[in-house]
């Protein structure tokens, strides 16, 4: 259908009132063929919501580890954060999402930083009890103190 649709014209940064691309949505929900898609017909892999969610942040959310990886590769930014101050890897994290945690640090997505409500990734998986986000996370140098 999205094949269908680009070919009839269909705008791939058209967004929804809450500023929800085609790309921000296929990512949030896993849609590694249509994200390929949306990404060879010059889909903004760093374009935000107006909450501040990017592919890489609804991807990371929802444990989407190939989309996530594909919008990497395309030049997504591990480091931009949602309005709440939620990193890719903090929402990985928070959700158990240990794959995804993992890719996000290979590619330099920072262990330390805080939400706006002064959480790290590391308060967030052991709060929801995710043991092996816990142990990726310490072996990555995130601070117990923190």
């Amino acid at each position: 259908i999205v094949k269908l649709l680009l070919e009839n014209g269909a705008d791939v940064a058209a967004a929804n009132k809450d500023g929800w691309t085609p790309l921000n949505s296929a990512s949030r929900n896993g849609h590694v063929q249509v994200v390929k898609l949306l990404l060879e017909n010059s889909a903004a892999v760093t374009v935000a919501s107006q909450n501040g969610w990017t592919p890489l942040n609804a991807a990371s959310n929802n444990g989407h580890v190939e989309v996530a990886k594909l919008l990497l590769e395309n030049g997504a930014d591990v480091t931009v954060a949602n309005q709440g101050g939620w990193t890719p890897l903090y929402s990985a994290s928070r959700n158990g999402h240990v794959q995804v945690a993992k890719l996000l640090l290979e590619n330099s997505a920072a262990v330390t930083v805080a939400s706006q409500s002064g959480w790290t990734p590391l308060n967030a998986a052991s709060e929801n009890g995710h043991i092996e986000v816990v142990k990726l996370l310490l072996e990555n140098r995130a601070d117990v103190t923190a």
